[in-house]
């Protein structure tokens, strides 16, 4: 007697066979190619992500130091400081330049020692400060030299002060300085034993996301101090000066 099985059950037989047959070495191999490509897809856009995050970041904490620096050079000319009896010690120099960027270089009297590096030389309670553009061991940009208020530009002792940078990011500086006699706002200051009343400075800063480019940061700053050296200037009576 011959069995023969039923369609059903062979094609159950079948079915079972194909299941526990797995994959094959061509199956795997696309598979773990195609997650290697989604892997490599998904890694370079975490990584522009990342990385432009950290140039924004890099920017933005450029950006944020030399906003910095313009608000010390603002904080340390609001603390100007003159005395009417000995005029010729706190006088206010401004002399107009120009090169590639604007570079002037303004000089005043100040308490204030914001603008000096840690590192700077210990110096007396007074102090005369002086900003440049400046070109030091190949490296240009913003300098600050200091020295005793009891020294002129021109002493031997103040010359030899050599200039500190301070920023290199900064490749600019202009001042434009409001005088009250003219009612005007005007490049040269020729009255040097008078503060101005207010002085708008500009920063020339490389781009920090754009190489070869430039940028501008620009305050006003207003000088409390001003109002009492001009009185003293033209002999005139003491003047209450805003806190």
């Amino acid at each position: 007697m011959i069995w023969c099985k039923h369609p059903d059950v062979m094609n159950a037989s079948r079915s079972a066979h194909r299941q526990k047959r797995g994959y094959t070495l061509l199956e795997v191999l696309l598979a773990v190619g195609i997650l290697g490509i989604m892997s490599l897809m998904i890694f370079g856009t975490f990584h522009s992500i990342l990385t432009a995050t950290q140039e924004a970041e890099m920017s933005m904490e450029e950006l944020h130091l030399q906003s910095n620096v313009l608000n010390q050079v603002a904080a340390s000319l609001k603390s100007s400081l003159f005395d009417g009896e000995r005029p010729e010690n706190f006088e206010f120099f401004h002399e107009d330049g120009d090169e590639e960027f604007p570079a002037d270089t303004i000089s005043w009297v100040t308490s204030s020692t914001l603008l000096l590096p840690p590192e700077y030389p210990a110096l007396g309670d007074t102090n005369r400060l002086e900003l440049s553009i400046e070109e030091i061991d190949g490296e240009r940009g913003l300098a600050v030299r200091a020295f005793t208020s009891g020294w002129k530009r021109d002493d031997p002792e103040a010359e030899e002060v050599e200039p500190v940078l301070i920023s290199t990011t900064v490749k600019g500086l202009d001042a434009v300085i409001y005088d009250l006699n003219e009612n005007d706002w005007v490049e040269d200051w020729e009255r040097t034993r008078q503060l101005p009343l207010a002085v708008i400075i500009t920063l020339t800063l490389e781009d920090p996301n754009e190489e070869g480019e430039v940028m501008e940061v620009r305050q006003l700053v207003q000088i409390p101090v001003a109002k009492r050296s001009r009185a003293l200037r033209r002999g005139g009576r003491q003047v209450e000066v805003s806190p």
